[in-house]
C-alpha cells in the first residue's frame, strides 16, 4: 500500500519556517536548475531509512502554483512551461538518486478549475512517466491524471478499474471529510473505525491512502514547556489561535503531539491504530499472494479463501461496516494462521 501522510515538511512553505528546498520562491517564476538539494536530500535519506515506500516529487501539495510568474494560477503556456521545467528538475534528481520509483506528484489540492487542469495536462504530455495525483478531482481530469485520489466517500470502482487497466494507481483520502459513519481518523471515532479504513483500502483494491497532516500545530514558534513528560500543547502566544485546529473535526491534521522538544513528538492511540491498520493491510496482501501462488484447491486454500471472504464482507460497505473491536482482532488472528499454514506448504 502506498501511504502518504504529510508532516511539517509540506507546510514549511507557508511562512512558519524556511522550506527545505528553494527551487523557486513562491510565485517568483522560473525554477532554479542550480537549486541546493542538500537539505532536501537529507530529508529524503531520512524517509528512506525509515522505510518510506512513497515520496512526493514536489516540495508542497501546491507545487504547481509556485511558478506562475504573475501570481495567478491561470494555466497559461508560460506557466505550464515553467512547471514542466520544475518537475523535470525534481524528476531528474530523484532518478539520479535512484528514488524515482517511489514518487508521486500533486500539483494542487482539491481544485478543478480549467487553469489548474491545463497545468496537469501540460505535465502529463511533457513528462508521461510522472505519476500525477489530484485530490477530489472531476471526471474531466481522467485522461491526464494517472493517479486519481478522491475522498473515500467518492470511491468509483469503474474509475479504479480503468486506472489499473492503463497501468496507473488509484488512491483515496480522508481529512475532515467524510464524517461519521465513514471510517476516518477523528478523535471521537473508535479505534476499530481507524483500523477499518485500511481494511477497506485492501478490500476495495485501492492502492494508497493520502492524509494531509501528521503534525499540524499552528505557530511553530510556540514555547515548549520545560520538563514535559506527557502529551501537551506548547505555550501559545496570546495573539495566536489554539494549537489544535478545527474544533468541529477534532484530530484532523495531526496524529502525534508536541513532546519535550520539536525533535521528540509523542505518539497517540490513533497513530498506533494506523500502524495496526497498515500491518493488517500487509497481512491481507500476503494472504492474497499466497492464495494466488497455490495451484491446488486443498483444504488450507479453501479455508484461506473463506477467511478472506469474511474480511471482505466485514468492511464491504463504506458506512455499514463492523465497528466493534473484537471482530478485527479475531479475524486478524485467523489471517495470521492462514498465512502461516500456506507458507509452510
Amino acid at each position: 500500500m502506498r501511504w502518504s501522510i504529510a508532516s511539517i515538511r509540506s507546510t514549511c512553505t507557508r511562512g512558519k519556517c524556511k522550506p527545505l528546498l528553494d527551487l523557486s520562491t513562491h510565485n517568483a517564476g522560473e525554477p532554479d536548475p542550480k537549486a541546493d538539494f542538500a537539505k532536501w536530500d537529507k530529508y529524503l535519506d531520512r524517509m528512506v531509512a525509515g522505510g518510506a515506500n512513497t515520496l512526493h516529487l514536489g516540495t508542497s501539495h501546491h507545487f504547481g502554483s509556485f511558478f506562475t510568474g504573475d501570481g495567478k494560477e491561470a494555466g497559461t503556456a508560460g506557466q505550464v512551461a515553467r512547471v514542466n521545467a520544475a518537475v523535470k528538475i525534481m524528476a531528474d534528481h530523484y532518478k539520479a538518486r535512484g528514488l524515482f520509483d517511489l514518487h508521486y506528484l500533486q500539483l494542487r489540492d482539491e481544485v478543478s478549475d480549467e487553469g489548474v487542469l491545463a497545468v496537469y495536462r501540460g505535465v502529463r504530455e511533457a513528462l508521461p512517466d510522472v505519476k500525477l495525483l489530484l485530490t477530489a478531482l472531476p471526471p474531466k481530469a481522467k485522461p491526464f491524471v494517472n493517479l486519481p485520489c478522491p475522498l473515500s466517500r467518492g470511491f468509483d470502482p469503474k474509475w479504479r478499474d480503468d486506472t489499473h487497466a492503463a497501468g496507473g494507481e488509484y488512491w483515496w483520502y480522508v481529512c475532515l471529510d467524510p464524517e461519521h459513519p465513514y471510517a476516518n481518523l477523528m478523535l471521537h471515532q473508535s479505534a476499530a473505525q481507524h483500523r477499518a479504513l485500511f481494511w477497506q483500502t485492501w478490500s476495495h483494491d485501492v492502492d494508497g491512502v493520502l492524509y494531509w497532516g501528521l503534525n499540524y500545530w499552528t505557530g511553530y514558534g510556540f514555547e515548549w514547556p520545560a520538563g514535559v513528560t506527557h502529551q501537551t500543547t506548547r505555550i501559545a502566544r496570546e495573539d495566536w489561535p489554539a494549537p489544535i485546529p478545527v474544533p468541529d473535526h477534532p484530530g484532523d491534521g495531526f496524529s502525534m503531539y508536541p513532546g519535550p522538544t520539536a525533535a521528540q513528538p509523542m505518539s497517540s492511540i490513533r497513530l498506533e491504530c494506523m500502524r495496526d491498520g497498515e500491518e493488517d493491510y500487509e497481512y491481507f496482501k500476503l494472504l492474497d499472494a499466497l492464495i494466488e501462488k497455490e495451484s491446488s484447491d486443498n483444504p488450507a486454500v479453501r479455508q484461506a479463501k473463506a477467511i478472506r471472504d469474511e474480511a471482505t464482507k466485514m468492511v464491504e460497505h463504506m458506512t455499514n461496516y463492523e465497528k466493534r473491536p473484537q471482530p478485527y482482532l479475531e479475524l486478524r488472528e485467523k489471517v495470521a494462521n492462514a498465512n502461516e499454514s500456506l507458507k509452510s506448504r
